[in-house]
């Protein structure tokens, strides 16, 4: 996903990720479609946030995003892209009652 947000822009990256994810999450991890589709949806709800911010940053695409001028809006998205991603996953764990350990008031 880093690479589609900093060749084409957040909205393309926003259009890869769920292809990518389910296609990855069901003919290599074998899943079943509906942990493919919440995987998916995870990974575009991520994508997508980072990817505005990154242009909301002023953030360059294609050649110029590998740019001197560029190195901030780009270390911030390879270290928030996981941490981004990860967190939606997380947030739906605790808010659909799943996390270990936790039980309802």
């Amino acid at each position: 996903m880093l690479y589609a947000i900093l060749d084409r822009g957040w909205a393309f990256a926003a259009l890869v990720a769920p292809f990518a994810m389910i296609v990855g999450d069901i003919m290599l991890r074998r899943l079943p479609l509906k942990a493919a589709l919440n995987n998916a949806a995870h990974l575009t709800v991520g994508t997508t946030l980072v990817g505005l911010m990154y242009t909301r940053m002023g953030g360059q695409i294609s050649a110029t995003a590998l740019t001197a001028g560029n190195i901030w809006p780009v270390a911030l998205v390879i270290a928030l892209l996981p941490v981004v991603v990860n967190g939606t996953f997380y947030l739906d764990l605790a808010l659909g009652g799943r996390w270990p350990g936790w039980t309802p008031a």
